[in-house]
């Protein structure tokens, strides 16, 4: 079977035709003809994949890494890095039409030059001796060759990791690189087993390990579970952005790629445009990467986070970077906001990929900021949310833009501005 390749879907598969029935493509850009295996068949669609490209995209490129086509980690190796910025300000456009109405003819992208090694974080799964990524052809574990984004240092640890007698023990490997290249090991199991690091303490000591923790974790469905033990390491493991201090714990929210998360943070605040009168809600806040520019430039900031875990860390945060006019709540966002004042001016929401829930946004609406800076990590959800802001009539847009977070991917971040009419 043929098919003539379109768009992109929001996880980087092509989208064609076959029949008069969509088909999602893996392997396949738009303007391709490709010749397609049917993988399933759905009521109103296809799932296929490229087994022979007839006629390439001109953006189609050699892959840069080894391991692509049978890693389930990135989805463009083989895609020219301006064809991969061009499909997200295509796809987010796409869903700002789709779900709010909106026409934006252009839309400004920051994108990344150098993404080589630009994770901070990631987790490798671990299985039959084996460390590295999940194969999406049988879902083996294997080892990547050279992975292009991970932290520099992880082929040399997952060496020294193999040397580990407690190795069969443990499930996932996370690991985190703060900005002085200092590493933590998370050593996933899923119960409270004993491991003895001896054999390699030196090893990962001389990679620059200062924190090894062990996670505690009986939920396969996620990456960590609630409770983390130090085995390894004094003191806090602490980042930095924009200037700014902050203590991680093992499972703490930082975005995974350090350079753009302050580009995307400038964005946001600048959409602020901060008075030392100011009195800012942030909603949905994390452990405060953002609070504490916020709090600099502000008169208070007010930081609600349904964590309970990631508001401990804020507040230590706050204390860090000593700030006084910050605070921060522990619980559901749409049922704390009635339990506060109406006397914030400015708002910043930076939800999860789901969105903000509906009574969030009557919410803000009710509370009627001058400004509203909103971060997203989903097209779809944001262009759902600004709809029903922007049906009150009580705002416009004035301004979006995608930070390119994950190069590579088909992942995509962007913030956008919405002034009340009032001011406008």
């Amino acid at each position: 079977m043929e098919s003539r390749i379109r768009d992109l879907s929001h996880d980087g598969r092509g989208i064609g035709t076959i029949d008069g029935k969509t088909v999602f493509v893996q392997g396949a850009y738009p303007g391709e003809l490709v010749q397609v295996a049917i993988n399933k068949e759905k009521k109103n669609y296809l799932e296929a994949k490229a087994i022979k490209i007839l006629q390439p995209s001109p953006d189609r490129i050699e892959s840069i890494c080894p391991d692509f086509y049978h890693c389930n980690s990135c989805q463009y190796c083989d895609y020219s890095y301006q064809a991969q910025v061009q499909s997200k300000r295509k796809r987010l456009q796409a869903n700002l039409k789709k779900f709010a109405k909106l026409e934006i003819s252009d839309i400004k992208v920051q994108p990344m030059a150098d993404y080589n090694n630009y994770r901070n974080h990631i987790q490798l799964r671990i299985k039959d001796g084996t460390i590295g990524y999940v194969d999406k052809e049988n879902f083996s574990v294997f080892k990547p060759s050279n992975c292009l984004i991970w932290p520099e240092k992880t082929g040399q640890l997952i060496e020294s990791l193999e040397k580990l007698p407690d190795l069969k023990k443990i499930n996932l490997l996370g690991l985190r690189e703060n900005y002085k290249k200092d590493l933590m090991l998370i050593l996933v199991t899923k119960s409270q087993v004993s491991l003895d690091l001896q054999p390699i303490i030196q090893d990962l000591q001389d990679l620059g390990v200062s924190h090894i923790y062990q996670n505690i974790n009986p939920r396969p469905a996620f990456h960590y579970g609630h409770k983390s033990i130090l085995l390894y390491g004094q003191g806090a493991f602490e980042e930095e952005i924009l200037g700014n201090k902050f203590i991680l714990s093992p499972t703490s929210f930082f975005q995974v790629n350090r350079k753009q998360a302050e580009n995307l943070y400038k964005k946001a605040i600048a959409n602020l445009d901060l008075k030392k009168d100011d009195q800012v809600l942030e909603l949905y806040s994390g452990i405060g990467t953002i609070s504490v520019p916020l709090a600099q430039a502000a008169k208070t900031v007010l930081g609600i986070e349904y964590g309970k875990e990631a508001v401990k860390d804020a507040k230590k945060n706050a204390q860090l970077n000593g700030l006084k006019n910050m605070d921060f709540k522990a619980g559901k966002v749409e049922n704390l906001l009635d339990q506060i004042p109406k006397d914030f001016n400015k708002v910043l929401l930076d939800p999860p990929r789901a969105g903000a829930d509906k009574k969030v946004l009557e919410k803000i609406l009710d509370l009627g900021p001058e400004k509203i800076s909103y971060v997203s990590c989903d097209p779809a959800t944001l262009a759902r949310d600004l709809g029903i802001l922007l049906a009150s009539g009580k705002y416009s847009l004035e301004k979006v833009e995608i930070v390119d977070m994950f190069p590579l991917t088909s992942h995509l971040e962007s913030v956008v501005l919405l002034e009340s009419e009032k001011t406008v």
